[in-house]
């Protein structure tokens, strides 16, 4: 499967995406929905990373679709998108059909 689980105790932007959703859920919503203008009536489901559900996992290649439950493509994946990568960090989509990608990054 097109997944690759991480540990918990990982301290990599992993981690941090995984506390946010996981310890913080309210604060990262309303900080998404601020930085797109999206009103903060539409509930965000996140998807991937949690627990006990997909163990943390991250996404790639078609499954990070399944995931989000996209089936219909105009175009295959592998007509556009290189296999093996990249690994999604954090999946969502809201209840209007938005989908969310999240690729993590740790500022030092």
């Amino acid at each position: 499967m097109p997944r690759r689980q991480w540990p918990a105790e990982i301290q990599r932007s992993e981690h941090w995406i995984r506390v946010a959703i996981e310890e913080y859920p309210a604060a990262l919503n309303s900080q998404v929905c601020a930085l797109f203008k999206w009103d903060t009536r539409d509930r965000i489901d996140w998807l991937s990373p949690v627990a006990p559900d997909d163990n943390n996992a991250e996404y790639f290649d078609r499954e990070f679709l399944n995931r989000l439950g996209v089936s219909d493509l105009k175009v295959p994946l592998s007509d556009f998108w290189p296999k093996g990568g990249p690994r999604w960090d954090g999946l969502a989509k809201t209840e209007s059909g938005k989908l969310i990608l999240v690729e993590a990054n740790v500022l030092h």
